[in-house]
């Protein structure tokens, strides 16, 4: 993700971004800054302790999420890449 420089999306919204997934780009130093953004897979554990069932029998319950973000439609991966495009940091999880 290369932020820094307004450009405006295909429904004429002016975002501070632009994204490259692969492939090359030009960026103009000081005023635009490269973020990279982990695109894999993420997993994230989840776990629930003394739930309760409708029989009113206690659980304990461990899964585990995978979670990734979609490239289409552009609208989602926007959204996406908007959350660590205002963040201090390399931009990732």
């Amino acid at each position: 993700m290369i932020t820094g420089r307004n450009r405006m999306l295909t429904d004429g919204q002016a975002v501070g971004y632009r994204s490259m997934s692969g492939g090359r780009t030009l960026r103009i130093p000081i005023i635009e800054a490269v973020q990279h953004m982990n695109l894999e897979t993420i997993p994230i554990e989840v776990s629930v302790t003394n739930a309760f069932s409708k029989g009113n029998i206690p659980l304990n319950v461990e899964a585990i999420a995978n979670v990734k973000i979609a490239s289409e439609p552009e609208w989602v991966f926007n959204n996406a890449v908007e959350r660590p495009a205002g963040e201090d940091g390399d931009g990732g999880p």
